[in-house]
């Protein structure tokens, strides 16, 4: 059989799309492979202690079970792939969305192999899991055609009858699920050649050679050490000096013995547990010395034997040995959760751990006739009685020794582990591992702590997932009750071991930057702390960091552009602060960041600081020429300005519109604001200028009051090679790090770096891709000028002046000798304008050598030139444990905790112009606008919902128009006193008490019988609700009225 060379091998935190994968090779799939572990007992059967790796391309017409172990020899577990496999293994793959418990099937055949390609057509990536050793899946053994084979598979040196016919038997096909080390035969589970050979073990498999858990005796690699420190030979051997020991065959006298004498030696070897091969296990620590004396090297090889007998059968056993304390309690912990028993901790000491089942008990029993019936409550004995011996006074129950109460916590379960005298090793001296109480949903070992821990490597593939799901995925997972708020601390708890302690990682600040500037040579890393009050203390409090990579700043050299955008961000986490940024733009018009810091705000003289260490990274002095893009924070105008005099300060023109429409709302302001700065020259901006001034004055001179040099193109300088408006380079190097601004700093700071070193990887990946001589982005900007150019009418003056005629009647003047244009397009970005472009294929046509029009374009735009710039590469760092250790006594502590007002806002407040444009069903939402009532005149609500918010007054009494007042929305409050127009009535003489209410009233019921007024809506009701309507109205000019009687006599209504 062809072996297949086409798989690859990856870890598992290697990204690989498998859509994208397949999408080229449709038919072949991946398998996730689990190996060098175990599983765990049932129910809730998992595989501990062991790695993963993913295997991709496999090919489902070439697939085999030898495919399997090609994979673990890549992977390390064979010397040579011709001469042998370590141990004995067992491949099972679980069927898609199935459990461990129940989805488990064996690949140890042909016949498995395909109804294991059955799920690849609808599941690209499998899970395969692998045992070593021995199985304890009992589905493995069911497989119809499992075989256990050597990858020796040497079949011209085969001579027995045996072998031939099974090799016949399957042909080429050399499918199997079982490797064996030392063993040059193949066995079938149904052949019956060779039958005695398979042991019937006691969970009813079969195995070859060995016992009924799958080992084989005298196989050391399995076996645990007694405790002997006295022994200095006791010590790991490196793979380098392992002991090649020859290999014995004796499988062929074994094939040749009479059976009966087979049967003998085999009996044999189980009785005798002394016999073992003479295989040196270099893992193993005991060095067989024979230095003790007959009964201590006695009862050291029989703990030995106790130990490899039991180690694989269950997590406790007496005579286990541990290095320390804290093993032993992780383990109670592991077998109290996984097991649903209420096992608790009573004596925890230096010398000593005792554990105990606290579980209930069941509260029924089975009578005489096999009934199930209640338990009696016994009833305690007296005192008097248990002094006088009629009642049992104390009980022995799980060798806890005597307990004053019998009836409570009668499990017998217990463990006792102690301390070896004067040596550091922890044994289980007593264990009965007996349970008789019932299983539990509550389990108080199962903590927040214990359940972060099986949080860990969820979290950090999918950090977002709601902590209702880590709830519902903990209670299937252990079959255990679990709260919501133990599944949040749970959550938040594995979060803190992902990305570390928020207080812990500044002290780490000062190993982190020495890390940094070691690994990028050439980085500038500048941490600030407060003033200390108190010189001699040993702590330092945090004030900011300051990041420029030097990988980086060679490639901003590089670029040829002195622009560079300036924008501060805030942080999310428990110590609030301001990530300042300096991102520049390559020659893609990609964001091509810089610089960033950690700063306590945004200042002017945080910007000050972070200015000066830019300019000293950069070689900037105060005349320097270069040109900043901001959104005018607070505090970097004055920074800048003292800084850097003569720089360029543009301004974003978003921002610009966006305080604009704080008093001028509506497109036509934003359109007019952006004609204005898209002009390139003076003249088309005074026009501009004028169109504003014509149609709304006031905006004219708001917006004159900004000087057009810092928003306008037609006040650009050229030296920029950019004609950029917005300060988007920052906006988006914001958006790429919002995830990580609410971690603690240094996991901060190295999820910007690591964006950074991957966003050049990733742009490294387009650049190969692309074999124009500009960058993809500005081929297209220079096809569309070109196509414009074609439109243009050239004329020639014989020098080197051209005159250019648009379609429009637009004309200009090209200088070719200066690379300029009148309209300044050319000069403003490097980028010849169309006018240009006309005027070259012009020269070109009179038989001028001007070359390729793409040759004329500024080399910032060249894809050499964006080579270039990205041949600077970020490199990684060391982890945690890697780092140097600072020299510096003093400690940094995180900064003052100062809470912000109001509940923490993770998402970003968006402006009025990102909200335009929405539309819900085809119509405009009027989500997040603000709304006035036309009745009240109130901003907050409409007609619809006004419950009389507005002032009184408003609403005069007989003159409520048509659909201002809807029937029983009529409100006190509405008519002001004064306002009263009744007809006939115009003063009420004021007299308090009941005079006065019946005198109003009468007076109000003479006028409505009469000519009390009736608007429209009154008239549009039915004849049965008029008079409610006029009644309604009454009444609440009657409260009025009495309300102004009462309050103040004698005045006017």
């Amino acid at each position: 059989m062809a072996e297949q060379e086409f798989f690859e091998i990856r870890q598992r935190l290697d990204q690989v799309d498998v859509d994208e994968l397949y999408g080229i090779y449709e038919t072949m799939f991946s398998v996730k492979i689990h190996h060098g572990g175990h599983f765990t007992e049932l129910p809730g059967r998992v595989y501990v202690d062991g790695h993963e790796n993913f295997v991709d391309l496999f090919d489902p017409n070439k697939f085999s079970v030898r495919d399997l172990d090609l994979v673990l020899f890549k992977l390390g577990y064979v010397m040579d792939i011709n001469i042998t496999l370590r141990n004995t293994v067992y491949y099972h793959y679980l069927i898609p969305g199935s459990d461990l418990d129940l989805g488990l099937q064996p690949i140890g055949s042909s016949y498995d192999a395909l109804n294991f390609l059955e799920h690849v057509g609808m599941h690209k990536t499998i899970n395969v899991y692998i045992e070593h050793g021995f199985s304890t899946v009992n589905t493995y053994f069911c497989s119809p055609r499992s075989l256990m084979l050597n990858l020796n598979d040497r079949r011209n040196e085969v001579g027995t009858e045996q072998e031939e016919h099974t090799l016949l038997d399957y042909g080429d096909d050399e499918l199997f699920g079982a490797s064996q080390l030392n063993d040059n035969y193949v066995q079938h589970s149904e052949d019956t050649h060779g039958s005695n050979d398979v042991e019937e073990g006691d969970n009813g498999t079969k195995n070859v050679d060995g016992n009924a858990d799958g080992t084989k005796k005298g196989d050391g690699k399995h076996a645990t050490n007694d405790v002997d420190d006295d022994n200095d030979s006791d010590f790991v051997v490196e793979e380098g000096d392992e002991i090649a020991d020859v290999k014995v065959d004796m499988m062929d006298y074994l094939m040749n013995v009479d059976a009966d004498v087979e049967d003998f030696i085999l009996d044999k070897k189980e009785d005798d547990e002394l016999i073992k091969y003479d295989v040196i296990d270099n893992e193993d620590f005991y060095s067989g010395d024979e230095s003790d004396d007959d009964a201590t090297r006695v009862r050291k090889r029989m703990l030995r034997q106790q130990r490899m007998l039991n180690e694989k059968k269950s997590i406790f056993y007496v005579g286990q040995i541990f290095g320390n304390k804290k093993e032993i309690k992780d383990l109670i912990t592991n077998l109290a959760v996984n097991h649903r028993r209420e096992i608790k901790i009573k004596k925890d000491d230096n010398t000593r751990v005792r554990a105990y089942c606290y579980g209930e008990l069941p509260n029924f029993e089975v009578d005489e006739d096999g009934v199930y019936t209640q338990k009696k409550e016994q009833v305690n004995s007296s005192k008097s009685d248990e002094t006088k011996g009629l009642g049992p006074a104390s009980k022995h129950v799980g060798g806890r020794g005597k307990i004053k109460d019998p009836d409570a916590h009668l499990c017998p379960w217990v463990l006792y582990a102690s301390k070896i005298t004067n040596t550091e090793t922890w044994m289980i001296k007593t264990l009965v591992d007996e349970h008789t109480c019932l299983q539990t949903r509550t389990v108080s070992k199962c903590t927040a702590a214990f359940l972060a821990n099986h949080l860990v490597d969820q979290l950090q593939e999918n950090p977002k997932i709601p902590v209702v799901a880590v709830q519902e995925q903990l209670q299937r997972k252990f079959e255990l009750g679990v709260s919501k708020m133990k599944a949040f601390r749970a959550k938040t708890k594995a979060m803190m071991k992902i990305y570390g302690d928020y207080d812990v990682q500044y002290g780490l600040l000062r190993d982190y930057c020495t890390e940094l500037m070691k690994a990028n040579p050439g980085s500038t890393v500048k941490l600030e702390m407060e003033p200390a009050t108190d010189p001699t203390s040993s702590t330092r409090r945090f004030m900011r960091i300051y990041v420029c990579l030097g990988p980086l700043k060679q490639g901003f050299k590089a670029i040829g552009r002195d622009l560079l955008g300036l924008d501060g961000t805030f942080m999310k986490g428990p110590y609030p602060g301001q990530i300042l940024s300096a991102v520049g733009i390559d020659g893609n018009n990609g964001i091509y960041p810089l610089s960033y810091a950690i700063v306590e705000a945004e200042t002017t003289e945080t910007w000050t600081w972070f200015l000066e260490c830019l300019g000293d990274d950069l070689d900037l002095v105060a005349n320097s020429n270069f040109t900043f893009v901001s959104d005018r924070q607070k505090g970097i105008l004055p920074a800048i300005g003292n800084l850097f005099p003569y720089a360029e300060h543009r301004y974003c023109l978003r921002h610009i519109n966006e305080n604009m429409k704080q008093t001028f709302k509506g497109k036509a302001y934003k359109d007019m604001l952006w004609k204005l700065g898209t002009t390139t020259t003076k003249i088309h901006f005074q026009k501009a200028m004028n169109e504003l001034k014509n149609f709304n004055k006031d905006a004219h001179d708001w917006l004159s009051k900004i000087p057009p040099n810092h928003w306008s193109r037609s006040h650009f300088s050229g030296r920029a090679r950019s004609d950029v408006l917005l300060n988007n380079m920052c906006e988006v190097f914001n958006g790429k790090i919002v995830e990580g601004r609410d971690k603690p700093i240094i996991t901060v700071l190295e999820y910007i770096r690591e964006y950074l070193m991957r966003r050049i990887v990733t742009v490294l990946k387009v650049i190969e891709n692309s074999s124009k001589i500009l960058t993809p982005t500005a081929y297209n900007l220079f096809e569309a000028i070109k196509k414009e150019a074609a439109k243009c009418i050239v004329g020639w003056n014989g020098g080197d002046q051209y005159q250019v005629k648009e379609a429009f009647g637009e004309q200009y003047v090209v200088d070719m000798r200066l690379k300029v244009c009148a309209c300044r397009r050319w000069e403003i970005t490097g980028m010849p304008c169309k006018h240009s472009v006309a005027s070259l294929w012009f020269m070109a046509s009179n038989g001028q050598k001007v070359g390729i029009p793409e040759s004329w374009v500024d080399k910032v735009y060249h894809l050499s030139t964006w080579k270039k710039v990205y041949n600077f590469k970020l490199f990684p760092i060391n982890g945690m444990s890697m780092w140097p250790s600072s020299s510096i006594p003093t400690t940094i502590i995180a900064p003052r905790y100062h809470k912000p007002i109001g509940r923490p806002k993770k998402a970003r407040k968006r402006s009025a112009t990102e909200m335009e444009g929405i539309t819900n069903g085809g119509r405009l939402s009027k989500k997040d606008t603000t709304m006035t009532c036309g009745i009240c005149k109130k901003i907050g609500h409409n007609k619809r919902t006004c419950k009389g918010q507005g002032e009184s007054g408003q609403v005069q009494l007989g003159h409520v128009h048509s659909g201002q007042v809807q029937l029983g929305q009529v409100y006190v409050g509405q008519v002001q006193p004064g306002q009263v127009q009744s007809g006939q009535v115009q003063h009420i003489v004021s007299v308090f008490g009941l005079l006065s209410d019946v005198l109003v009233m009468l007076m109000l019921l003479f006028d409505m019988s009469n000519n009390y007024p009736r608007n429209q809506i009154s008239y549009n009701l039915p004849p049965n609700l008029q008079t409610f309507y006029i009644i309604q109205q009454f009444w609440t000019d009657y409260s009025v009225i009495k309300e102004c009687l009462s309050g103040r006599a004698h005045e006017q209504i």
